[in-house]
């Protein structure tokens, strides 16, 4: 990463969105790491404080969550729920030490989405000022990279949050992403029968058995060359036997599937064990992002960001997961729509400072949008 430092102009950007950001980024949120967590969520809980919001806090399995709105959550049911993460994937430590070049930020979470929530707790922030007609809350989970079980699914199953509009603002470039794939990560176990590897005619060579089965399963789930809505099928691990002069007895394919929405999974399942193997071992199993993108909420999202930026957003279909599906999920229409930026999960993560303005000019105006 390049280590010439610039300032920011002051007109380009909210120094608030700045300060915030940054603070979020130096904080090494990645899983298993609870002082770090616990600092994060305590930096927001004291900015809430500051500002005079309510936070209600939640805790599951050791993973930190909470929710900011402006008004008691007594009688608080919010129309637009915002929503983040603070969790970030592992990287050296220089990530952690955020800088600006040009009109970059760059930073473990930068994109990913600690730039984002700056935008966020600001603009939920200029709301307060004002009287908007729709109510806004954030939702700001730990568990995004891993899963989301402990953060956005088990608060969804704790309290009931049903707004008409969800945004998690996962990077897409101010384009505004309704539908994902889900995710099956499964193990295909193959037993054969040891033997002696100069007699490989007394035993059962389980590799053998596996290769076989990989034969049948790239025949029919090849896999595109380019982009495309499909199901895709990649195996992530091969393991077996363990030594040269033995016939393994053992093996297994590891496959990380990701599936269309309009593909049923167990349908999927069940032609892909008639391909073969003698047990099979579900590690994950992670629904995908399915909302409408005919619906009012959408639509109005899309005019807003195209009115406000002069550019029509596309709406588009994305083959990673995110968190977003626990909404779409009990049907309430949710989308990924965040900044711009670059170099997700790699070490030299950055977002754009003029889209992190832009991005909560445009979360301010949802106020008063038709829902």
């Amino acid at each position: 990463m390049k280590t010439q430092q610039s300032q920011p102009k002051e007109n380009e950007m909210d120094s608030n969105i700045l300060s915030v950001a940054k603070t979020l980024l130096c904080f090494r949120t990645v899983a298993g790491a609870t002082d770090e967590f616990e600092g994060a969520f305590s930096y927001i809980e004291r900015w809430a404080a500051t500002h005079d919001f309510d936070i209600e806090p939640f805790t599951c399995n050791g993973i930190r969550s909470c929710l900011l709105s402006g008004s008691s959550k007594k009688l608080f049911a919010p129309d637009i729920i915002l929503h983040g993460h603070v969790d970030v994937v592992p990287a050296h430590d220089e990530m952690f030490q955020p800088m600006i070049l040009g009109n970059k930020l760059y930073g473990r979470g930068a994109v990913d989405m600690k730039g984002a929530i700056g935008a966020m707790m600001v603009a939920l922030e200029k709301l307060k000022h004002t009287k908007p007609k729709n109510k806004i809350a954030l939702l700001i989970t730990g568990d995004e990279e891993t899963g989301g079980h402990s953060g956005t699914e088990y608060i969804l199953k704790t309290i009931n949050l049903r707004p008409k509009l969800v945004i998690s603002g996962e990077p897409t470039e101010f384009n505004i992403c309704y539908a994902t794939k889900g995710i099956i990560e499964t193990k295909v176990h193959f037993l054969g029968k040891s033997a002696h590897g100069a007699r490989p005619w007394e035993g059962v060579n389980a590799v053998e058995k596996a290769s076989d089965f990989i034969q049948k399963l790239v025949s029919r789930y090849p896999n595109p060359i380019a982009a495309s809505w499909k199901t895709t099928i990649n195996i992530g691990m091969i393991s077996g036997g363990d030594a040269f002069n033995k016939v393994p007895g053992d093996c297994y394919v590891a496959l990380d599937i990701r599936y269309v929405p309009e593909e049923s999974s167990v349908k999927l399942v069940k032609n892909l064990k008639a391909l073969g193997g003698d047990r099979w071992e579900m590690v994950n199993n992670e629904i995908p992002l399915n909302s409408d993108p005919t619906s009012k909420p959408i639509k109005s999202l899309q005019a807003l960001v195209g009115n406000l930026t002069g550019k029509k957003p596309i709406l588009y279909k994305e083959h990673y997961a995110a968190d977003s599906r626990y909404f779409s999920k009990i049907g309430i229409p949710a989308v990924n729509f965040g900044p711009s930026g670059g170099g997700m999960h790699t070490d030299a993560e950055w977002v754009s400072l003029k889209s992190l303005q832009e991005y909560c000019d445009v979360l301010v105006k949802l106020g008063d949008i038709h829902l």
